[in-house]
Parts: structure tokens; sequence; C-alpha cells
């Protein structure tokens, strides 16, 4: 019998398992990656607090581009991305585009992202291959680019203050291993030239170290003290005691009135003492907060802002530690006028 001109829908399916057996995925993933190549990456952390200004991104983007042209580049795309604090996006596709942005506008900058994508001519390869550059600017970092970092850096080299405090990363996809460091070390150099945040000089930011001493030293000197004064005032009426039933009666009554009220005087005065270390040791680390960018006029009323801030918690700080001082010097006049 002669066989149908079109074949059934079960021989087709028989041709295409055929057809899938002999292509071994090993071979077709060695020749993908003869086109494409196998790009890893790496991320570099700045700690550096600095002050980013719209003409500091043109520098970055012009020492890339110098960079670059000393390798054999098929194409660049430059693109950039503004996240303000309204959760507004601006996109750039290019850095001419950039530069005609007006920045004259209420909102905040809160992150900056700068990325090169380009072809590289590279010897082993048919293809020209991908590699990316990303820049990423922002005072407060997300978990996952500060998780990348950590994993793809030395952590001999890599401390926790340098993670904590890190407001600039650096990823770069690539193959060439060579034109990668070259390119972390120009976002390096860069992130060492820009205008940085003053070293914090000012006694009340090198107390951040000591913020949890404060708040107990608070707590237990007031309580100290008011103990005291308390012990003293018990020792005084407890002078003129005799052996009469009577007397005897009469002091163990003293006694407990004076246990519950002290307890109770001492429990409230620790308390009052505790919240105000807590006050003080939050002024502590709230102070000497910074913003990161200058660009539009909301981040320099934000700069703004946070130097009033900062001086406004110098002041309640100054504030806390008299009210404490006041209290002990209280405490202890009271408890060496009545010490018998």
């Amino acid at each position: 019998m002669n066989q149908p001109l079109i074949p059934s829908r079960q021989d087709r399916r028989r041709e295409a398992e055929v057809i899938v057996a002999k292509a071994d995925p090993d071979t077709c993933r060695a020749l993908f990656y003869l086109f494409t190549g196998r790009p890893d990456s790496k991320t570099q952390i700045f700690a550096r607090r600095i002050i980013l200004t719209p003409n500091d991104v043109s520098i970055l983007d012009r020492k890339i581009i110098e960079k670059l042209q000393n390798h054999d580049i098929s194409e660049v795309i430059t693109s950039i991305i503004l996240r303000f604090k309204n959760r507004r996006i601006v996109d750039f596709g290019s850095i001419e585009r950039y530069q005609e942005f007006d920045w004259h506008v209420p909102e905040r900058l809160e992150q900056l992202t700068i990325k090169w994508d380009f072809l590289v001519k590279l010897p082993h390869y048919l293809a020209p291959q991908r590699h990316t550059l990303s820049v990423k600017v922002s005072p407060f970092l997300r978990p996952i680019d500060l998780m990348r970092a950590v994993f793809s850096s030395d952590p001999d080299e890599l401390d926790s203050s340098q993670v904590e405090n890190a407001v600039c990363t650096a990823r770069v996809d690539f193959l060439n291993h060579i034109l990668a460091d070259e390119l972390l070390n120009i976002v390096d150099t860069w992130n060492d030239s820009v205008r940085r945040h003053p070293k914090p000089g000012d006694w009340l930011n090198k107390l951040e170290s000591y913020d949890e001493y404060f708040m107990r030293g608070f707590q237990y000197a007031t309580c100290f003290t008011v103990f005291m004064a308390c012990l003293a005032f018990y020792l005084r009426g407890t002078t003129d005691i005799t052996s009469d039933s009577a007397a005897l009666a009469g002091h163990i009554r003293f006694s407990t009135l004076w246990l519950a009220f002290a307890s109770i005087i001492v429990f409230s005065v620790g308390r009052l003492g505790k919240q105000v270390g807590l006050w003080s040791q939050r002024l502590i680390n709230r102070y000497g907060d910074s913003h990161v960018f200058e660009c539009t006029n909301g981040d320099l009323q934000h700069v703004t802002e946070i130097a009033t801030k900062n001086q406004r918690c110098g002041y309640y700080f100054i504030g806390s530690c008299l009210l404490a001082v006041a209290l002990n010097l209280v405490a202890s006049w009271i408890a060496v006028y009545i010490w018998p």
C-alpha cells in the first residue's frame, strides 16, 4: 500500500524525537559558548561618603569611554536611571540626554544608576562579546546589591564597616578579566576623586561607639544617688531607737513603709534615668547624617535640613546630659544634707 503524502501526527512526533535524540546537549552548549562566551561577574563596594553632582557622572563616563577606546570595541551604549524619593523614575538612553536634564526640580534624588553596555572583539571568539559595567550610587543600597558584593569579593579584604557605610557599588559582567579590572580601577579612582563629606571629627560623633555606656551610666548613676538619699533618710529616722517594745514596733512599721516607698522612688527614678539615657543614645545615633546627592533643588534643601537636624541633636544631647546631672546632684545633695 502506498504511504500517504502528508505524514500523520504520530509520524511527525517520532521524527522529532529522533532529531532531538541525535542532538548532543554538550555539543550544543559548546557551540553556544563558542559564539557568545560564558561571562563572569565581579562587584566592588566603595564605602567613601561621597557627594555626587551631575558633573561627576559626566566625568566618569568620559573616563570609561577613553579606556574603552583602547580596545577593539564595536559599540557602546550608555544608559542612566534616576530614581527620586516620590518613586518617579527617569531613564536616559544616552549621556547627552542626561546632560540636558533640568535639575531644578523639588524632588529628592534617591538612587542613580549608570550602565555601559558594549561589545568587545576577543581573539578566541567568533562574534564580539558583550560586557556590561554598572555603577549604582544610593544613600541606602539594597541588600541584594550588598550581598552580591560580599559574595564576589575576598572576605579578607571586606570588613563590616565597609558594608554598612557603602553608598556606591560597581558591577562588571565580563569575559576579559584584564578589561574588567581596568574598569573597576577607573571607578575606584573616580570615587576617590569625588568630593566627600568631611570625616566625623565632632565630639558628639565620636561618642557613637560609647552610646550604650551613656545609656547605662545615666540609668545606674541616677538609681544609685537616689538610693543613697533614701538610705540617708532611713538612717536619720532610726537614730533614736530604744529597746522599748512600742518603739521597736514603730521601727518595724517605719522600716516597712520606707522599704515600700524607697522601692517605688528608686524604680521610678531609674525608669526616668533609663529614658534619659535612651534619648541620649538616639540623639548620638541620629547625629552626623549626610546626603549623597547635591543635584536637584530637593537635594540641596535636604542637605540644609540635615545640617539643622544635626545642630538640634547636639543641643538636645547637652540638655539630656544636664538633666541627668541635675537629677544626680539633687539626690546627692539630699543624701548629704540628711545623712546622720
